[in-house]
């Protein structure tokens, strides 16, 4: 039998896999840093739940990128928050690996980049994590008795 790892992609997908080498040179330029690519990060080698970012600069920060069309970049802009819809990116990527900050950067080729940090002692992320981690444990309990007892 033959594996077969279906991979979701759409035009958006698509578009961000290309733009983002882009994106993450600007980003290095606009922050005078270095980026290193990742895969999986997780808090320790036994954890069975992790977080894949985009990049991570040094030992403080993370970095999440997003490349939409121009008309929801620009609302990104206008709101000057991290989106709803990638919150869940951010405050995942500071909790699994502790970093002192993430950042999140909307990268359209026709107008300027947008960034918004989120630091580990943000009060909205610090509620988000005070909420998420014993759903998290409770989860990982449940997981750890379905492996062992089936």
């Amino acid at each position: 039998q033959k594996e077969q790892t279906e991979r979701f992609e759409n035009r958006h997908t698509i578009r961000g896999n290309k733009l983002e080498p882009d994106a993450i040179a600007l980003y290095e330029f606009d922050h005078d840093v270095d980026t290193i690519k990742c895969g999986l990060c997780k808090p320790d080698i036994a954890s069975m739940y992790g977080c894949s970012p985009d990049a991570l600069e040094g030992d403080d920060g993370g970095l999440e990128v997003k490349s939409p069309e121009l008309k929801k970049h620009l609302q990104y802009i206008h709101n000057d928050v991290v989106p709803d819809e990638y919150k869940p990116q951010v405050y995942g990527g500071l909790f699994v690996t502790k970093r002192r900050y993430w950042d999140f950067m909307s990268y359209n080729e026709d107008y300027r980049p947008f960034y918004k940090r989120t630091y580990c002692d943000d009060k909205a992320y610090v509620k988000w994590a005070a909420a998420f981690e014993p759903i998290l444990n409770e989860f990982l309990e449940d997981l750890k008795r379905i492996i062992e007892h089936g």
